[in-house]
């Protein structure tokens, strides 16, 4: 059976190479490519991260493939069609880091209520006055969460330690975790309106592409604070910007 590992970082090489000694395992640090697909053409098993964009074109060079395993949650970098017509199976990892998804998330809520990239800024210049850094506190402020899985849950947790009114929006409600987290599931719309901070905690896909557009946007109350911390497009790198 070979397996070639596309993406790989050297401690990745160095913890899959010693427990799968069997396997045949090639490893290339590259992205996969139709270009580079040659260099392993006959093999049976790929494994890729979400920049190798694995569309007919790609897929097309390896005759004898069985397997496609993604090291992420997202697989809309891969050609789902396209494997099942060829009967390719697909793999992904259901969920990970969600306690480092949701602690990061809040790091940027705390940044921003807390002029933490102002003062900084300040303090670098010699300048030590705090005229005009006056932040926010977060308890009794409304969150609203959009998207109440694993990451957003654990969001929704944090927010429940800093005594905040937690409201939430999903297109499948999760009554038994809503009883256990104390919190109130709502209309986009309406969350959007009573929320001094959003945060999305959502896959992207079809359905999910521009949820909050500039007519959403506009529902928000003045000075609000919105959250992405999702993942978009498998072509668009993750950027933060501080507001």
């Amino acid at each position: 059976m070979k397996t070639a590992f596309f993406e790989i970082k050297d401690w990745e090489k160095d913890y899959i190479s010693g427990r799968l000694k069997s396997c045949g395992c090639q490893f290339f640090s590259e992205e996969l490519t139709s270009d580079n697909a040659g260099m392993v053409k006959d093999a049976d098993i790929i494994s890729v991260f979400i920049y190798s964009k694995l569309n007919a074109v790609t897929l097309s060079k390896f005759p004898n493939l069985r397997c496609i395993a993604t090291r992420s949650t997202g697989f809309d970098h891969i050609d789902i069609e396209y494997c099942q017509k060829r009967g390719i199976k697909v793999f992904n990892v259901p969920q990970y880091g969600s306690d480092t998804v949701a602690e990061h998330t809040f790091m940027l809520i705390l940044a921003l209520a807390k002029r933490f990239s102002e003062s900084v800024k300040r303090v670098k210049e010699g300048n030590f006055s705090p005229e005009g850094l006056t932040g926010i506190d977060l308890k009794g402020k409304t969150i609203g969460v959009i998207g109440t899985g694993k990451i957003g849950m654990s969001v929704i947790k944090i927010a429940n330690g800093f005594s905040m009114k937690v409201v939430a929006y999903d297109v499948n409600p999760n009554e038994e975790k809503r009883k256990e987290e104390n919190f109130e599931y709502v209309s986009l719309d309406n969350l959007l309106n009573i929320s001094d901070i959003v945060t999305l905690h959502i896959p992207y896909g079809k359905e999910t592409h521009h949820l909050v557009n500039s007519e959403k946007m506009a529902l928000m109350k003045k000075g609000a604070y919105l959250i992405n911390t999702s993942r978009g497009e498998w072509w668009i790198p993750p950027r933060f910007f501080w507001l």
